[in-house]
């Protein structure tokens, strides 16, 4: 099995598709898998081609999808934030217990503060 690995794809699908052009993805006989290494969406404007695309390759049990933190951020974005707009969350201090376990929704409900 020949793997072809890749990482952040940010949605640009039509550079992801040249570059495997270019390295033989599309022509390659034997068997042979795409690996994504996290981040797929979350930047430019080819999302529905890309999804369309890696939506086929696993059809075809031909792609391996490894979570990045863009996923980590879609997932939090749904689950959590339940919609409202996106603010970075503080990073975890350990010493002074998890800043996000004190976040609250504003006043509006639009955001987390």
């Amino acid at each position: 099995m020949k793997y072809y690995v890749t990482s952040d794809v940010h949605g640009y699908d039509s550079i992801l598709r040249q570059a495997l052009a270019d390295a033989g993805f599309f022509e390659e006989k034997e068997p042979h898998r795409l690996v994504i290494l996290g981040d797929l969406f979350d930047r430019g404007e080819e999302a529905r081609s890309l999804q369309d695309f890696v939506l086929r390759l696993m059809e075809e049990d031909r792609i391996i999808l490894i979570r990045g933190n863009h996923e980590d951020l879609f997932e939090t974005f749904v689950m959590e934030d339940c919609g409202r707009p996106y603010r970075p969350r503080p990073k975890r201090d350990v010493r002074h217990g998890d800043p996000a376990d004190r976040m609250r929704p504003d006043p509006e409900g639009n955001a987390l503060v």
